[in-house]
């Protein structure tokens, strides 16, 4: 309410101030769950209506252009994609906080907990995304809006293709977003779409664009950062949990699943295109390994890591710290022993791939 009145206060003092990227931008997760008003600006029903009767990313930036908003870019559409898919609102928030009150300590700060809940790793034993709901019921919400989500997609990989420098093509904050979609969604087929279009992506080669003052260099394109292939990473993970547990996951044979196949496609893309690896996306992919039941995968991995840190690359002790901080992960009891002792001959491409960057001068 106080709020709303605030809104009232401005828009009556300076009319047009509430039409700022800026304001539209921190009012999106704010309005929503607030009481209505018949006498509230239409500034304040012009957000309500972003969120409440917006489908998609496509309706949501003809929206913004039809009402002349300047200086909007891609991170107005992921904060869009957080609030409408992903329920990531200021009432949630609130929510977290008072649920969280009494079982543990909790800081989180208005807005860092939208992009922790939508940026961060989703847990791999399963717990609820948010502890103020439940997680059967936010999947089912997600699965609803799927075809809304696809069409977002689309229209966001068109853009990107078209000019990625526009402002409005992907970044790595929007491939994390719709990566969550897809997960919690359960939506596999989507997950691999989104993927096969972003590999794809960064395989473009920045190019040139045309201006009246001549030709100009287009900036390096927004998706050659470490984030993208610890989403990468993540998903792979989760489509491989999927897969060994219900008919429902991801056949066998798509192609983005864990493997250490799949790691050695990753890391060589990420060689291509300038992206170093971390202690932080080695010990991410130790943990998938052994979670999936990889346990080969893993122990190749925590050798490369264990050789960066005796090399002085890594920080001395980073592996022991990273699983003292998360935990040991949980190996499948189905994993077969032999995995369990018989190093990484199970993965030979990965093993060859590691020894070269270990002797690498």
């Amino acid at each position: 309410s106080e709020l709303v009145e605030v809104c009232r206060v401005i828009h009556e003092a300076r009319p047009g101030w509430l039409q700022h990227h800026d304001v539209i931008y921190n009012l999106l997760p704010a309005l929503p769950g607030t009481a209505k008003s018949d006498t509230e600006p239409s500034d304040i029903a012009f957000v309500r209506d972003l969120i409440d009767k917006t489908r998609n990313a496509a309706e949501l930036i003809a929206k913004l252009d039809e009402a002349r908003i300047e200086g909007y870019g891609i991170e107005m559409v992921n904060h869009f994609m957080r609030v409408k898919f992903l329920g990531l609102t200021f009432q949630r928030y609130v929510q977290e906080k008072s649920v969280r009150r009494n079982t543990q300590p909790l800081r989180l700060f208005w807005p860092t907990f939208m992009y922790q809940k939508s940026n961060g790793p989703i847990p791999l034993d399963g717990s609820s995304p948010l502890a103020s709901i439940d997680r059967v019921t936010y999947s089912q919400n997600i699965v609803r809006v799927v075809p809304d989500a696809e069409a977002s997609w689309q229209h966001l990989v068109n853009v990107f293709c078209a000019d990625p420098a526009c402002g409005l093509g992907i970044n790595s904050n929007t491939i994390g977003v719709f990566t969550r979609i897809a997960i919690y969604a359960g939506d596999w087929e989507f997950g691999q779409r989104i993927w096969n279009d972003v590999l794809r992506l960064m395989g473009r080669k920045p190019g040139f664009t045309h201006s009246e003052h001549g030709p100009n260099v287009q900036a390096e394109l927004p998706l050659q950062t470490l984030r993208v292939y610890k989403n990468y990473l993540q998903f792979i993970t989760w489509a491989a949990l999927s897969a060994s547990s219900s008919r429902k996951g991801p056949k066998l044979a798509a192609v983005h699943v864990f493997s250490g196949d799949a790691l050695v496609d990753m890391f060589q893309m990420m060689e291509r295109n300038g992206v170093g690896v971390t202690s932080g996306l080695l010990c991410q992919g130790i943990s998938s390994a052994f979670r999936v039941g990889l346990v080969d995968v893993g122990g190749a991995l925590e050798q490369w890591q264990l050789h960066r840190e005796r090399r002085g690359v890594a920080e001395d002790g980073f592996l022991q710290q990273y699983f003292r901080m998360v935990g040991i992960p949980d190996v499948p009891v189905k994993t077969p022993m032999m995995a369990l002792v018989g190093g990484s001959a199970g993965c030979p491409r990965l093993s060859d791939f590691i020894a070269r960057q270990i002797h690498r001068p």
